[in-house]
């Protein structure tokens, strides 16, 4: 066994919090903001439709899954852009 205080077996490696990171670095604010739930949670609901829909062949429920998808990725956006993105004015998880 090697005594190299740089090997891998004897480095010590510690997980750093998103407290540790710069301003405007890393992905801190990724995916927690009611913009981003709420996208993410039509769109989930739009790919269930065009799957059972591929299950069922059905043509008419896969492009009712498609318009709830791309309404789900507006609806992100627009709520992104009234505030409630990472940043905005929910950004502390609860109602001020």
């Amino acid at each position: 066994m090697t005594t190299d205080p740089q090997s891998p077996l004897r480095r010590q490696t510690t997980l750093s919090s998103h407290q540790d990171k710069p301003a405007g670095g890393g992905h801190g604010g990724h995916g927690h903001s009611l913009a981003a739930w709420v996208a993410v949670a039509v769109m989930l609901v739009g790919f269930a439709v065009m799957s059972f829909a591929v299950v069922g062949t059905s043509v008419g429920w896969f492009v009712g899954g498609v318009v709830v998808t791309v309404i789900g990725a507006v609806l992100g956006k627009v709520l992104s852009a009234m505030g409630f993105g990472a940043g905005g004015r929910d950004e502390g998880g609860g109602v001020r």
